[in-house]
């Protein structure tokens, strides 16, 4: 802001300290969200599902019964998008076929 325009508003205004001077503040400043990743490689927003951990038969047993009453509950509560994918999740901790 220029002393011009201070005197223009007849006092409104103070300059009550020194001017901001705006200026680059390390590594992070040149971030831009916008810009490709610098090795061209996509973002992968689950990778735990491309390979799951090995969840043995006592947690599974233990999640699938709290989905279960968690889906029985969002589904009374008429919360259905919960719903959905607390089942879908019930879905992916089924154990594999055997043979």
């Amino acid at each position: 802001m220029s002393a011009e325009e201070l005197a223009a508003h007849a006092g409104e205004w103070i300059v009550d300290g020194p001017p901001e001077v705006y200026r680059p503040l390390g590594a992070t400043s040149g971030f831009q969200a916008w810009g490709g990743r610098p090795d061209g490689a996509r973002l992968v927003l689950h990778p735990q599902r491309d390979s799951p951990p090995a969840i043995d038969p006592l947690e599974r047993f233990l999640a699938g019964v709290f989905l279960r009453r968690y889906v029985t509950w969002n589904v009374r509560s008429r919360r259905f998008a919960q719903a959905q994918g607390a089942a879908m999740l019930f879905r992916e901790l089924e154990p594999p076929p055997g043979p």
